[in-house]
């Protein structure tokens, strides 16, 4: 799960993924709570603060 917070490169990290992962994996990008907290695996692209993290 790519969580989009309105700042990163999604697209880049998207497309990373998308060259190093398996033909089969399904590659996420959201912004809803409920999703990402249900994702196995979540990255945050970008350079962000902490704090303005855990504040979402």
């Amino acid at each position: 799960m790519i969580v989009d917070y309105g700042m990163g490169n999604i697209s880049s990290v998207y497309n990373a993924l998308e060259f190093i992962s398996p033909s089969n994996t399904k590659i996420y990008v959201s912004s809803e709570r409920s999703e990402i907290k249900s994702a196995d695996k979540i990255i945050f692209p970008g350079k962000v603060l902490l704090k303005v993290l855990l504040n979402h």
